[in-house]
């Protein structure tokens, strides 16, 4: 019995190791630090006029679509400034119309200031003929070279009012005008400022951080709200620096939220690594020169892009605790080109129908004053 008892020694010291051995190894293959957080974009809502607030269409934790209305500022000032602009482009249109149309008169006033001018040298030279012969007194003479003097002038002014007319209107058109061109762009900004009075969402997401109120009195680039969108959030892992020579864009992720446990497991992939530490980056970065200087081993932000499918049906929230674990195996380029066709361009579209909507008006305002 004894002797059975001294069997189990061995085999037990050779459990030890090999169960050792697995855990140096698995180590060794992967990576793991629970400095991990979710990540995501927080979308400033901000006022591009100045105004006050009359309604407030959101608050925190709402769900809204882009392009929804979030809030609207008093909008008579620039309802004012609108119809003042409308009203300017088109008086200037017709007032160019009518310069355009003032050329074909001078024209016609000019071929009038010669015949005038004509009559009068005719006039002036027959008195010219008749007081050589004494037939007519010096008076009558004068009073033909005053009138001839007269004509030249009428037709030099003539000549001078087609020639400012034609530099006004050279190489345009009514519609292109350089005086119209001013008026449509200021009609286009005072549109624009009305038509911003309403602030609208930039993209879908939750509300956060409200801070406007009814009543206030806001300026252009005030932030009234922010936009959490829940569907593009990723996880910034700070592995120490001692780990992050294994780590390569595109290694497989294994991650787990404190807020499921460790029964939901997520997939992620590498991104990217962060060009320089957490301490770099700060506020207050720390000053190393100092001769009070104490190591600390340094983090280094992991970026890891997350499968779109589990976060659907386990979605996460920026700020959350995540643990992550990276795999060391070896990346191929196609898996590398793959995750670069995985990287997200940021963009908004509720501003592509302003210039659509305005040119529907200039062109109205265009055809019913020329």
């Amino acid at each position: 019995m004894t002797q059975k008892r001294y069997l189990f020694i061995p085999l037990i010291f050779l459990l030890c190791l090999v169960c050792y051995t697995s855990w140096h190894y698995l180590n060794k293959q992967s990576i793991t630090t629970e400095d991990a957080y979710v990540s995501g974009n927080i979308i400033p809502v901000t006022s591009q006029v100045n105004g006050t607030i009359l309604n407030i269409e959101a608050d925190n934790s709402d769900f809204i679509e882009a392009g929804e209305p979030l809030v609207l500022i008093n909008q008579i000032d620039a309802k004012l400034a609108l119809q003042k602009a409308q009203a300017n482009l088109a008086t200037t249109l017709r007032s160019v119309e009518d310069r355009y149309a003032q050329i074909a008169t001078l024209e016609a006033s000019i071929e009038e200031k010669k015949s005038n001018l004509q009559k009068a040298q005719n006039d002036y030279q027959r008195r010219v003929e008749l007081i050589q012969n004494n037939l007519i007194s010096k008076e009558l003479l004068d009073e033909a070279n005053n009138k001839l003097q007269a004509s030249q002038a009428a037709l030099k002014m003539a000549q001078s009012d087609l020639q400012a007319a034609l530099t006004y209107t050279a190489n345009t058109t009514p519609k292109n005008h350089p005086a119209v061109q001013t008026a449509k762009a200021e009609l286009q900004q005072a549109w624009l400022d009305w038509n911003r009075t309403t602030i609208k969402a930039p993209a879908s997401g939750y509300i956060a951080k409200r801070s406007a109120q009814v009543g206030q009195r806001i300026s252009a680039g005030t932030t009234t709200m922010s936009i959490v969108p829940l569907d593009n959030v990723w996880v910034t892992a700070n592995f120490k620096e001692t780990q992050i020579n294994t780590i390569q864009q595109g290694q497989k992720v294994v991650l787990t939220s404190d807020v499921y446990g460790d029964d939901i497991v997520y997939h992620g992939i590498v991104q990217g690594i962060e060009p320089g530490t957490g301490s770099a980056f700060a506020l207050l970065p720390a000053q190393n020169a100092t001769g009070n200087w104490i190591k600390v081993v340094q983090r280094v932000p992991v970026r890891i892009l997350l499968d779109q499918e589990e976060l659907k049906q386990h979605p996460l929230r920026p700020g959350l605790s995540m643990a992550a674990t990276v795999t060391q195996e070896k990346v191929s380029e196609q898996e590398l080109n793959a995750l670069v066709n995985k990287n997200q361009k940021w963009s908004t579209s509720i501003f592509k129908d302003e210039t659509a909507i305005l040119n529907n008006m200039i062109d109205q305002i265009v055809a019913t004053n020329l």
